[in-house]
Formats: C-alpha cells, sequence, structure tokens
C-alpha cells in the first residue's frame, strides 16, 4: 500500500452562484477517488481534511481506523434523508428537507465548528428548539422538528456512527393548544356553505364532508379508485406513481348514498382519469377549490379551510354516537391517539348516558 497523498480541498461554484468547499482523495482500500462535499466553510473543509488524512495514515500504519463518529453531521443527514425518500409521503419528504435546512443554517450561524456527529450532542439541540420558540414557531412544529432529529440519532446508532442517542430523554414541549375544542361546522353552517359556493365546487366540497378525505386525497381520486356498488359502495385510497398517502397506507373508505349519488352524477369520460378533474380532465390544482371555499366562507362571514370538512366529518361521526375507533379508521389515523381530539361528547349525551342507569 502506498503513502496516501494529502486530501485535496478544491471549490466549486454551484448554479444559484454559492461557493461550496469539497475534498478530494484516494480511497486506500479500492484506490478509487472519492469527493466529499463540505459546505460554504474553508475552516470546516480544513479541519475535514485534516481528519481524513489522520483516518488515512491510520490505514497505512496498520493503526485502528479513526472512529467513523468523525463522519460530518451533515453528510449523515444526507444519507438520512435518502434514507427516508422510499418510506414517506412526498409531503413528509419536503417538511422533512424545510427541517433539515433551517438546523443547518442554526449550526452554521451559531456553532460552525460542530461538524462530527460525534460532536452534535444535546446541549446543541436544545439550544436549536429554544430558538425556533424564541422567534414564535408553534409549539407542534418545534415537537416535529424535535421528533424529526430523533429519528436522525436513532438513524446515527443503527448505523454505528454513535453508540447511543444522547437527545432520547427529551420530551415534547406541551402544547397548552391541543386542550382545545376541534372545531367545525354545524349541519346548519354545511348547508349554507354547499348553498353558497361555486356550483362546480360543491360536489368536492360535500364529497369531503361525507368521507372525510384529505383534500389531496380527493384530488388524486381516479376511476379505478370507486366502486359502486348498492351494498357496498367505496373508494379505495392509495398512492399512486406520482403521489403517496400521507401514512404511506391503503385504506378502504365506504359511501353512504349521498356521497353515491355525487359521483354517480359526474359524467364520466374514458379520457378524464380523475374523478374530480379540471375541464380538460386534468388533474385539480391545489389551491382552486380553496381558492373558491375562500370567497364564500367571507361572503357567510365563517372561518375555517378545507381540513375543516374533516374536521366536521368526525365530529359529527362521534356526537351521533359512533365509536372514536371506528372514525379512527375511516379518517385513517395511524394512532388511536390522534383520533382523540374529536372525542369530545355533547352534553345531552352524558344527560342521557346517566339516565339509562334509572329503573322504570
Amino acid at each position: 500500500m502506498q503513502k496516501p497523498n494529502i486530501p485535496n480541498i478544491r471549490i466549486r461554484t454551484n448554479p444559484s452562484g454559492r461557493k461550496v468547499y469539497f475534498i478530494d482523495y484516494t480511497d486506500p482500500h479500492s484506490g478509487k477517488r472519492k469527493r466529499e462535499t463540505i459546505g460554504s466553510r474553508k475552516s470546516d473543509a480544513e479541519k475535514r481534511k485534516l481528519q481524513i488524512y489522520k483516518s488515512l495514515m491510520a490505514i497505512y500504519l496498520g493503526e485502528p481506523e479513526a472512529p467513523t463518529g468523525t463522519m460530518l453531521f451533515r453528510n449523515l443527514l444526507s444519507s438520512f434523508m435518502k434514507n427516508k425518500e422510499n418510506h414517506i409521503s412526498k409531503g413528509s419528504l419536503k417538511r422533512y428537507m424545510i427541517y433539515v435546512n433551517n438546523f443547518l443554517e442554526f449550526m452554521d450561524n451559531n456553532f460552525p465548528s460542530i461538524l462530527s456527529i460525534k460532536e452534535l450532542n444535546k446541549e446543541y439541540v436544545v439550544e436549536y428548539l429554544n430558538h425556533r420558540l424564541r422567534i414564535g414557531k408553534r409549539i407542534k412544529t418545534v415537537n416535529g422538528e424535535l421528533g424529526f432529529i430523533k429519528s436522525f440519532f436513532n438513524y446515527a446508532v443503527n448505523e454505528d456512527y454513535i453508540l447511543k442517542s444522547s437527545i432520547h430523554s427529551l420530551k415534547p414541549f406541551r402544547d397548552s393548544s391541543r386542550s382545545k375544542k376541534v372545531k367545525f361546522w354545524t349541519k346548519e353552517e354545511i348547508n349554507l356553505i354547499l348553498n353558497t359556493v361555486s356550483s362546480w365546487c360543491k360536489g368536492p366540497l360535500e364529497f369531503l364532508y361525507h368521507t372525510g378525505l384529505r383534500k389531496e386525497e380527493l384530488i388524486n381520486l381516479t376511476w379505478a379508485d370507486v366502486s359502486i356498488d348498492d351494498n357496498n359502495s367505496r373508494v379505495e385510497i392509495q398512492s399512486k406513481d406520482d403521489w403517496t398517502t400521507k401514512t404511506n397506507r391503503r385504506r378502504i373508505v365506504p359511501l353512504n348514498p349521498s356521497a353515491v349519488e355525487i359521483i354517480k352524477s359526474i359524467q364520466r369520460s374514458d379520457k378524464h382519469e380523475y374523478i374530480f378533474c379540471g375541464k380538460e380532465g386534468n388533474k385539480l390544482h391545489h389551491d382552486r377549490i380553496y381558492n373558491s371555499l375562500k370567497i364564500t366562507l367571507k361572503r357567510l362571514g365563517f372561518t375555517g379551510d378545507i381540513h375543516k370538512f374533516r374536521h366536521t366529518f368526525a365530529t359529527h361521526l362521534v356526537s351521533a354516537g359512533e365509536g372514536i375507533e371506528v372514525v379512527s379508521l375511516l379518517l385513517g389515523h395511524s394512532s388511536i391517539e390522534m383520533t382523540m381530539k374529536y372525542a369530545h361528547v355533547p352534553p345531552e349525551r352524558l344527560q342521557t348516558a346517566v339516565n339509562s342507569l334509572v329503573s322504570n
């Protein structure tokens, strides 16, 4: 084995005009050239260059290799995200990328000398989370970021870059807003909305109310997903080539007579793949239904958004006496805890419950 050459620091300018440092060196095992992207700071590149050279020399001298924890946590984050690509929805992947960018920006601005995953310990994560709260981010958002970072540390453990996670004991921040009642529309308000909204928008919105589907599930619903039967009409919510469900799971949603009538009222064409589509049969734009609803809500003096139809669907089912487990299955929640926010019971049902104990 030849004595390793000193790794070279090089620089290139990406399409956005940002300068990025990377390191070139030869892998002693394969003899192939390797390139490791570092970032925009030359000091980071200098530090990593020294780490790589020490590791190469250790191999050359027959000494134990430098611990894998010297790997840049930024590179490990990239590896973690690639691992997630085929396991989560596109929406979740987009949200995770926002988490990554926010965290890296914070570390670059406040702790640029922290490079390896072993150096990235609990105190820096806590400081980041507190910073996010200080600048006014919602507790729900910050807790989401904490969950993401915990997953990243668990990945580092599973890949043998660290022995154990230093942040496993961090608990989510208490969110007092979660104790507030879920906001929903009454049946009278639903009727007002449906009778006021643009005629083309009435069908999709009414279908949301009768099925509890998410907006993305409605937009991506195709004729192949629908089965109309006198005793068992249903839609199948499942991922497509260009779209992944939020939970990446398949579920069946039964259709009540009103939902069936909406489907039957739509003139089907072999040229139109999607049930609720644009004029040319193409997929509806994400904002088109929302913009029409927004105008209607303003005219009526109501508040809410498209997702409120899903809240209303669940709340009305629970108020009618449906079990929370059934509602959870219909909504496609990954856990029963997610559905418990709909578990508020009207006072009249409580009175009926205790009255049932009185013997006649």
